[in-house]
């Protein structure tokens, strides 16, 4: 492992609660992200990444940033002064066949700090997160989220079926049913997201038509930027303005 990814892994954790920045994926130690996942997902608002970007460019271990920009979330490559990297999915909000999946208000105002200083989803909105994406990915729950959920006790378990169970009408007994993607989970999960005010008709015409405009502005526009940092500005932990102001509006 790396020393370079681990510090400013560490760094980053320990700053997301200023960044307003919730780690999506992380269960227990945050350090074994770079073991567990091949990339680390993290809910963040437009502001939130222009923040994370000019934390990024001020510091010193940094080399550089390839940012690949996706409908309403971008990817980003961070290459390290020792030559490693991370890898991470900055999501605005989660969106398919046009629907918005989440109510990331709730999510950032239920987000909580855990014992390792990182800003975290409730555990209930994490679980929420991960049925969501393993309905609409197609893609069975990792065993370290299966691991995390059957070993609560059973207060907590109650409370996850308690969120999820009456926000998505499931016809389900117990919470590892939906571990694995079953038809009639995200068919239930559809008709619900489509009864939320985000996903009015009007909002959903207007998602599609922006999804579309983003898919043929990308014909045109590169697929991946980079950004290095100034080392002058790094120093002094402050990265220069116009590398920042690029990232921002990439």
């Amino acid at each position: 492992m790396n020393t370079n990814r681990v510090l400013f892994l560490e760094s980053f954790i320990k700053a997301s609660p200023a960044l307003k920045t919730v780690f999506l994926n992380q269960s227990g130690n945050p350090l074994k992200l770079l073991s567990d996942t091949s990339v680390i997902e993290v809910l963040s608002s437009k502001k939130s990444f222009h923040d994370f970007t000019e934390f990024a460019l001020s510091d010193p271990l940094i080399s550089k940033l390839d940012v690949i920009k996706h409908f309403l979330k971008k990817e980003v490559w961070i290459e390290l002064t020792d030559g490693s990297a991370l890898h991470f999915m900055f999501i605005h909000q989660p969106v398919a066949q046009g629907l918005s999946l989440l109510n990331t208000k709730d999510f950032y105002e239920t987000a909580e700090t855990n014992e390792f200083g990182m800003l975290v989803p409730h555990y209930t909105r994490q679980f929420e997160y991960h049925v969501i994406k393993v309905q609409f990915t197609g893609e069975p729950m990792a065993d370290r989220f299966r691991a995390l959920i059957k070993n609560m006790d059973s207060a907590a378990r109650q409370q996850v079926f308690n969120h999820i169970q009456p926000k998505f009408n499931l016809v389900i007994s117990v919470l590892e049913e939906l571990f694995e993607p079953l038809s009639r989970i995200k068919y239930n999960m559809v008709v619900s997201l489509r009864h939320s005010k985000r996903n009015s008709l009007f909002m959903l015409t207007l998602r599609l038509i922006r999804m579309g405009i983003f898919k043929l502005l990308r014909f045109f526009a590169p697929k991946s930027k980079t950004f290095v940092p100034d080392p002058g500005q790094q120093h002094h932990k402050k990265a220069s303005d116009s590398a920042i102001k690029k990232a921002e509006n990439y």
